[in-house]
């Protein structure tokens, strides 16, 4: 009796533990297991971009037999890129439209037509991917040796400003009116530039005087990350590789900003060096 006894009891504590609160449910199980699976893909999107720019660089077999091993030697790194700036440079004064050069070694930003430069601001402030910072010189000079093109433009304020006015009745109706001030500009500046090869370039007014300038800048760094976090999550469910897009954010004076951004076409293409 006493050994059925102690069964008995160790049967009745057995049933009666809370192993629910222990062990997971599957349902836990799997969600666990998707979040480390998205998790472990969001790792590796920097790897998958590596390998792009690799596979970009070696499908060129006229760029892989000019290349010369040597040039790997961290003493030329500097004169290549030098280089590389030089040749867009060329290439890109051959368009028909105002172009963009982002020179972010002697921190400049220059709107240029045919070679001439048009309006140059300097750059005061930088941020700048770690990921694009250890990019191997291959895969630089074979980027950026070249004009890129800029696949999306998005900004805080209008590209071309219209005011709509009517006509004056009379001269005195005229003149107040001619000296309305264009209340279109006064927007906080922000701007976003996709380039081609994955990169998201962000340019943001320098100075922010008010909560107004504060929370523009929020919403649409908001919108960005949230766009680029729903296109991660899309990838995921469908399956495909998680995409990385390296990040530059320069800032600029405000008037510099929006007149670079108003005066650049439709399909423009961008020089960048760093």
């Amino acid at each position: 009796m006493g050994i059925r006894s102690c069964i008995g009891k160790v049967r009745t504590y057995l049933i009666a533990w809370p192993w629910r609160r222990i062990l997971p449910s599957a349902a836990g199980i799997m969600a666990l297991m998707i979040l480390l699976l998205f998790t472990l893909g969001y790792a590796l999107a920097p790897v998958y971009r590596l390998k792009i720019y690799r596979n970009y660089s070696e499908a060129d077999s006229v760029f892989i037999s000019q290349y010369d091993p040597s040039y790997n030697h961290p003493d030329l790194e500097a004169l290549l890129k030098d280089v590389a700036y030089m040749k867009a440079s060329l290439k890109i004064s051959s368009l028909d439209s105002i172009q963009m050069i982002v020179n972010l070694r002697d921190s400049s930003v220059l709107l240029c037509l045919h070679g001439v430069t048009l309006h140059e601001t300097r750059v005061t402030g930088l941020v700048m991917d770690p990921f694009l910072e250890s990019l191997p010189i291959r895969e630089y000079l074979k980027i950026f040796s070249e004009p890129v093109r800029v696949d999306l433009q998005k900004a805080t304020f209008v590209k071309e400003p219209i005011m709509v006015r009517h006509a004056p009745s009379n001269p005195g109706e005229a003149l107040p009116d001619a000296f309305i001030p264009d209340t279109l500009v006064q927007r906080p500046a922000f701007f976003l530039l996709s380039l081609q090869p994955g990169i998201q370039v962000i340019f943001e007014q320098d100075i922010n005087r008010g909560i107004r300038d504060h929370l523009t800048r929020l919403c649409f760094r908001f919108a960005i990350i949230t766009g680029q976090k729903m296109g991660v999550l899309a990838d995921f469910l469908c399956f495909k590789r998680q995409e990385y897009r390296p990040r530059i954010i320069i800032r600029l004076p405000a008037e510099d900003l929006r007149a670079i951004y108003r005066a650049l076409p439709s399909h423009a293409s961008v020089v960048l060096a760093y």
